[in-house]
């Protein structure tokens, strides 16, 4: 039986202030998505992952995110 995972992943670089934009914020996620990408067993494994990055991260966008996650039954949620 193929499990399913979940995952929501969000780097935000840039901010609406400059002085607050950060460096490396989407290379640590894009990384992660690679890492997970090539360590599960797809035999085993399906992975469902919602990526947002800078101007995509709303508030909104989280919170739905979050709500796939614990909207999914949990003997399915793992990630």
């Amino acid at each position: 039986m193929v499990r399913n995972l979940y995952g929501l992943l969000v780097g935000i670089n840039h901010y609406a202030d400059p002085n607050l934009d950060l460096q490396g914020c989407i290379n640590d996620i894009t990384e992660i998505e690679e890492y997970l990408n090539n360590r599960l067993d797809r035999n085993q494994y399906q992975l469902h992952l919602r990526t947002l990055k800078d101007q995509q991260a709303t508030r909104d966008a989280v919170v739905e995110g979050i709500k796939v996650a614990r909207l999914t039954p949990a003997a399915t949620r793992r990630l």
